[in-house]
């Protein structure tokens, strides 16, 4: 019988392991990106809701020069993050974010849950970086985006055979939330309810 490596384990998400990345939702790139709109309004709920919980947020921008910066959706919401700026596709390729990541995973935050554009490049690379690092890897589906949905399928496709899970955006929020009778839930109830 095969064993599983501790990366493919079955799991639920935990607030007290997780760091939420965002990869590079910018200006000048998300106009081309397919679904943005639904992309965007999950990253934020996402983000508001690592805030309240005490999840690291670590935000992305590939080359803001050229693609600008984080759009100005997102922007209330990054006031707890780390900004990281990057030149490589694989944002573990910048020391910096390498750097950051191994921290919070020697600090106990080994499960890294993913989002942004564009899913068959940075995004993709990011996450198999995350995974040749034997972290655990979750990418939210519907908070992440490609300019062509068949990049995006092929992305998606591509990280969940080389062991990243596929959840969306309420999988992560209940699973960060465990249980109905908090004050948390109360304060993230708007969240679910208005999406």
């Amino acid at each position: 019988m095969q064993s599983l490596s501790l990366t493919n384990r079955p799991h639920l998400l935990a607030r007290d392991r997780s760091v939420l990345v965002v990869i590079d939702l910018q200006e000048r790139l998300a106009p081309a990106i397919d679904g943005v709109e639904a992309v965007l309004a999950n990253a934020k709920r996402l983000m508001l809701a690592a805030e309240r919980l005490g999840v690291p947020i670590l935000v992305t921008e590939q080359y803001p020069a050229g693609l600008g910066h984080t759009v100005a959706d997102l922007q209330d919401a990054l006031k707890p993050a780390r900004l990281l700026e990057k030149t490589t596709f694989g944002a573990l390729g910048e020391p910096t974010v390498e750097e950051t990541c191994q921290e919070l995973a020697q600090a106990g935050r080994d499960e890294f849950i993913i989002l942004g554009t564009e899913t068959h490049v940075c995004v993709l690379q990011t996450a198999m970086q995350i995974l040749s690092r034997g972290w655990r890897l979750a990418m939210i589906e519907d908070a992440c985006g490609s300019r062509r949905a068949a990049d995006k399928s092929a992305g998606l496709e591509r990280l969940q055979s080389a062991g990243a899970a596929r959840v969306t955006t309420e999988m992560v929020l209940f699973e960060w939330l465990e249980c109905a009778a908090t004050p948390e839930f109360r304060d993230l109830l708007p969240l679910i309810r208005d999406a």
